[in-house]
């Protein structure tokens, strides 16, 4: 991004100065794009303009860790890795698994709200934040929620700063409630003859009680599979994999066995995202439209002449699509996949787009939506002047 190579570059020592140094952007009307380690700086849109660039990459280190009460307080510019090697040193983690981890920032996976396989059983960043600190426009360093995991103090405004690109704020401290490290996990794969019937037992075995660690459907290797994950006590890790083999095999599954390596087992989603390369589209499903999603996605592929790999989080109705071929194929397979997901009440959007076909995809969030005005008032509210990444986010905030 030639923009971005050639903004001014800031990177302020403390979180004092960095408020100091956007309140001074703003007033002089100044473009302003947070930055951590830029992992995922294809997220959204392309700003309209970079004036300056705001890097957190000295707001690093780990402020206060308890582990008693099961917290711990960061920086917003430090590793994620760095972060939960701290924690493991005490026996616990952040239950958390996004792409990019070895180099991202926590700030970074909190202004995209990045999460990955084991979203099935421990939620996203919404649900383990429970404080944050940011700085604002006009020099504020605002706090929201605390730094106990029972916390009842005022509007829960942390969920407005993640996911939200840097367009309101910049997140520069954040307070995790963390899990100590279980004492086993454990996985096993299931291979069926197509990716709907693996997504259908992995769309089964999410409306059972079992609550695994992670419920994953792809066919990167053009193997349809089914991995499941779990973890804790050993009769508990036991039992949900047995019960998941059974169901598996009730489906049709052609083999089940255990997973010599289940990080390697769970990376399918990981590595269509860390690609790079095509186009990637995220779709937010109902559990059910699963399965005939992915079969009207391979059928989209098809007739566009364009190659589609799938990776599915089955038991949050996420899956993501990547799609390769010529640019103009894959701007009319990605507004085809756009509409069958809204036709199965769901939604889509393009988390990632090759540099090469960025012109040839256009607005990577397909238009506004429904209720876009309350977000647009947000903006308002937290940025009249559109200083933060103006552009990046839903209908060009």
């Amino acid at each position: 991004m030639t923009a971005l190579a050639e903004a001014r570059r800031v990177r302020p020592s403390d979180a004092r100065e960095l408020a100091r140094a956007l309140h001074e952007a703003d007033e002089a009307g100044l473009s302003v794009v947070p930055m951590g380690a830029g992992t995922q700086q294809y997220a959204g849109n392309p700003p309209r303009r970079i004036d300056v660039v705001l890097e957190t990459a000295s707001l690093s280190g780990i402020v206060e860790h308890t582990p008693a009460d099961l917290t711990i307080t960061v920086r917003a510019g430090t590793p994620f890795a760095d972060m939960q090697a701290h924690l493991r040193a005490a026996g616990q983690r952040l239950p958390l698994d996004p792409p990019h981890r070895d180099r991202a920032t926590v700030g970074g996976l909190m202004a995209t709200n990045a999460s990955g396989p084991r979203r099935a059983k421990y939620g996203t960043l919404r649900d383990l934040v429970i404080g944050t600190r940011a700085a604002l426009v006009d020099g504020t360093l605002a706090r929201a929620g605390g730094k106990v995991v029972k916390n009842v103090a005022g509007y829960d405004l942390n969920k407005l700063y993640i996911g939200s690109l840097g367009t309101l704020g910049v997140i520069v401290e954040a307070t995790f409630k963390v899990l100590p490290l279980p004492a086993r996990e454990a996985a096993i794969v299931a291979t069926f003859g197509s990716l709907r019937a693996a997504t259908e037992a992995a769309v089964a075995l999410a409306r059972t009680a079992l609550r695994p660690a992670a419920l994953e459907a792809d066919d990167l290797e053009g193997q349809a599979r089914l991995v499941v994950a779990a973890d804790g006590e050993s009769t508990a890790v036991e039992r949900v994999l047995s019960d998941s083999a059974r169901t598996a095999a009730e489906h049709g599954a052609t083999f089940v066995g255990p997973v010599r390596d289940v990080e390697l087992a769970l990376s399918a989603s990981r590595t269509i995202l860390e690609s790079g390369d095509g186009v990637v589209l995220r779709a937010s499903l109902p559990l059910a439209a699963q399965p005939a999603f992915v079969d009207e996605v391979r059928r989209i592929a098809r007739d566009r002449t364009a190659v589609a790999t799938i990776a599915a989080h089955a038991a949050s109705g996420i899956v993501q699509t990547r799609l390769t071929g010529e640019g103009d194929a894959l701007h009319q397979a990605s507004l085809d996949i756009f509409a069958l997901a809204k036709t199965l009440e769901g939604d889509a959007w393009i988390e990632r787009v090759a540099e090469a076909w960025r012109g040839a995809i256009g607005d990577v969030w397909f238009g506004e939506p429904p209720g876009f005005f309350l977000m647009r008032r947000i903006k308002q509210e937290f940025d009249p002047r559109g200083t933060l990444n103006p552009g990046r986010f839903v209908g060009g905030i």
